[in-house]
């Protein structure tokens, strides 16, 4: 019998980083955008865990995100700290443990624990949380793009990705992974000062 879920490992992505018809695979069921429809239909992942070091054809991708509504985001260091800031004041607003966090130019990881709402629900507080507070400090990638009535595209996949943590010893592993993200890719070390120290 397995352990039950003590905390959720949570990714979600920048509009234009994962498309519906990713060759590596993906969770989405269609492709809505006309544009895309010729670079394939979705590509069913099959496991619960990160695509993301697959090989995969780089040239069809930068073809596909170029017929994009808007440019792939990509966020600087100082949208970095604002994404960081907001997703912090929501965690602790809700009073939810984030045991680990990185956000990178075009994905956030975190490592959570488990609370009462789905791991879903918590990806659209964050994601609401920091778009907010993008707009707020001027620094949403699409100010230029407001629609008449003043609303902003979402900087935002939709949805996220999710992987269910049963030990302690899992969430050490994926704290560790988490944490290496930035450095790995190049970044300034990220220190939060809201990160819950994990105890087993």
């Amino acid at each position: 019998m397995q352990p039950p879920i003590i905390a959720y490992h949570l990714v979600f992505s920048t509009y234009g980083f994962w498309l519906p018809n990713e060759e590596r695979g993906s969770w989405s069921e269609r492709v809505f955008a006309p544009r895309l429809i010729r670079f394939g239909a979705p590509v069913a992942a099959k496991t619960s865990k990160s695509l993301a070091r697959n090989p995969y054809d780089r040239s069809r991708r930068r073809a596909a995100q170029s017929e994009l509504k808007f440019a792939p985001v990509k966020f600087t260091l100082p949208q970095i700290a604002c994404v960081g800031r907001a997703i912090g004041d929501e965690a602790q607003k809700y009073s939810l443990p984030v045991y680990a966090m990185a956000v990178m130019p075009d994905h956030v990881y975190l490592v959570t624990a488990r609370q009462e709402r789905t791991a879903e629900a918590w990806i659209g507080y964050l994601k609401r949380a920091a778009s907010r507070e993008l707009r707020a400090t001027g620094l949403h990638p699409f100010l230029a793009q407001a629609k008449p009535d003043g609303s902003l595209p979402t900087p935002w996949v939709e949805g996220g990705w999710k992987v269910y943590l049963h030990t302690a010893q899992e969430i050490r592993r994926t704290k560790h992974y988490v944490n290496g993200n930035p450095e790995k890719a190049g970044l300034p070390r990220q220190d939060w000062g809201f990160i819950t120290p994990f105890s087993s």
